[in-house]
């Protein structure tokens, strides 16, 4: 590549040089500090007069900024979840707080450092829309002087990637080469860091899978959940939240026998880490569902989602009431499973099934349940000790 010796943009040769009508630009870019800060200037000041315009409508005459308490001579925006004049904020403020919360962590080791680059510290919420995009930018701006390796310049190359990715259609394919990006610079410079390594796998993983690149998704996908399990092993929460982007890839690219085989494996470490009514292994619990009603489900698999949407309404209703959309639409997925079994019932008769197979969930069934599977296997011919027997060979395993 041919890169100018005055302002330092590189272009691809000299007739690309010249087509790009460099001469007409050097001078400025070289006035603005060189190519990447002359570049990275225009994108932040370009993204924060699109925040201050999103922004503007309901502003009223006399607010004043939450965090300066002035009047606005450069446009407030309001980016988190604070409410009223409170989430109202001049863009340079929010971006001093920032800076001075990196600088407070740099010299005391004491703060959330980083994190003011991307959440309000008011109300906890992340910055959204046109807001978190400016701020991104101008972190970029702000920390790309810093040497190659420097932590806070790789979290706003992440910061930048993550904000196009999330406040723009238009922005996927930018947001995947900034993080194709990011995850070079960690692999060739911070390989050891095993945090930094996994957030960078998973969010380029996320933006393939956005753009519809399943496949090499599935791989990132895979990578970050091995290495979940090879650190915090597999019965850890994070694990097993990496365990389900896994199957969220294999669910795309229909291998629904690889998914379910997945899921299953997936379940009994959520069940005996978090408890069988925590919310992420109810979620399994759902995604299994989906997996094991995919295609032509048999009347085994059937039988299974059956227990576990059971189980998973009960919960439902009961930590989160009946009207809730969980609870609702587990009983919705229920009765449809019930219909779809009582459909094999007239069409094939008291048919035998294996119960160690119908029943590959007994730990998790209430009794309630326990005993409405029961009385479903004793019309196929199966004994309530067969029932009990999976339960107590599954409890052994368990142990």
């Amino acid at each position: 590549r041919r890169r100018c010796d005055r302002c330092h943009t590189r272009y691809c040769d000299q007739s690309c040089q010249a087509a790009a009508g460099h001469r007409k630009t050097c001078d400025e870019i070289a006035r603005g500090g060189g190519a990447e800060p002359f570049y990275a200037g225009a994108k932040a000041s370009e993204a924060a007069d699109v925040a201050v315009a999103a922004c503007a409508a309901g502003v009223p005459v006399d607010a004043t900024c939450a965090r300066c308490k002035w009047p606005s001579t450069e446009g407030f925006v309001r980016g988190c979840a604070c409410g009223g004049s409170e989430g109202l904020a001049h863009l340079s403020c929010l971006v001093r707080e920032a800076r001075e919360s990196v600088e407070n962590y740099e010299e005391t080791r004491r703060g959330r450092g980083f994190q003011k680059w991307h959440t309000c510290f008011r109300c906890g919420h992340p910055f959204h829309g046109p807001v978190r995009l400016a701020l991104a930018w101008t972190c970029w701006k702000t920390y790309l002087g810093r040497p190659e390796d420097d932590r806070y310049r790789l979290q706003a190359i992440g910061l930048v990637g993550n904000a196009l990715f999330a406040c723009s259609d238009d922005g996927r394919e930018q947001a995947l080469l900034v993080q194709e990006s990011y995850l070079a610079s960690i692999r060739r410079l911070k390989p050891d860091d095993e945090e930094a390594m996994v957030d960078a796998l998973s969010h380029l993983g996320c933006c393939l899978d956005d753009l519809g690149r399943h496949d090499e998704a599935l791989v990132l996908k895979r990578e970050v959940h091995a290495r979940r399990v090879e650190r915090c092993g597999a019965t850890h929460e994070e694990s097993i939240r990496a365990a389900t982007k896994v199957w969220g890839a294999l669910h795309k690219l229909r291998r629904v026998a690889s998914a379910t085989r997945f899921l299953r494996a997936q379940l009994p470490f959520a069940k005996r880490s978090l408890s069988r009514d925590h919310p992420l292994a109810l979620e399994i619990g759902d995604r299994l569902v989906d997996a094991l009603l995919s295609g032509e489900a048999s009347r085994d698999d059937l039988l299974e989602a059956e227990a576990i949407l059971e189980h998973t309404f009960e919960t439902r209703r009961r930590v989160l009431g009946p009207a809730h959309p969980l609870a609702i639409k587990s009983q919705v997925m229920a009765e449809r499973v019930r219909a779809r079994l009582d459909g094999f019932d007239r069409a094939e008769g008291p048919a035998v099934v294996e119960s160690e197979t119908t029943l590959a969930h007994p730990e998790i069934m209430s009794d309630a349940t326990l005993s409405s599977v029961r009385a479903r296997l004793a019309g196929f011919g199966v004994g309530a000790e067969a029932v009990v027997g999976a339960r107590e060979a599954r409890d052994v395993d368990s142990e």
